[in-house]
């Protein structure tokens, strides 16, 4: 907006806002327009949980690989986040429903959260 607060929503609806490749290509092509007009980020879900960590389909995808390359698609799944919150910029949370697994590192890496009445952390 004019003031330069900008909002990041997660509303992955096919997968419910779990760590996929997907999400985290979707942080990275916001990444450049948030560090040219961005002064404060809001991330928020338009979902009935904020973050519920890795998707449990991906990791039944995953038993039969290489450690190596499952622990190489679990930092790739982070990065966007991991990237987002090295921006330098503040983040607030807006926490809502479910902030589980991997969602409460990602909670916990912005400056700032707010939890609404329904959080369950």
């Amino acid at each position: 907006d004019e003031y330069g607060v900008a909002t990041l929503t997660m509303c992955d609806t096919t997968y419910q806002n779990t760590m996929t490749f997907e999400m985290t290509a979707a942080i990275r092509s916001a990444l450049p327009r948030l560090r040219r007009d961005a002064k404060v980020i809001i991330l928020m879900s338009s979902l009935n949980h904020f973050h519920v960590g890795l998707n449990p389909a991906k990791t039944r995808e995953w038993r039969n690989r290489p450690t190596c390359h499952i622990a190489a698609d679990m930092k790739e799944c982070y990065m966007g986040f991991v990237e987002l919150a090295t921006l330098g910029l503040p983040i607030i949370a807006i926490l809502n429903g479910k902030v589980y697994g991997g969602g409460l590192p990602i909670a916990l890496w912005c400056d700032y959260r707010i939890a609404s009445a329904d959080v369950d952390m």
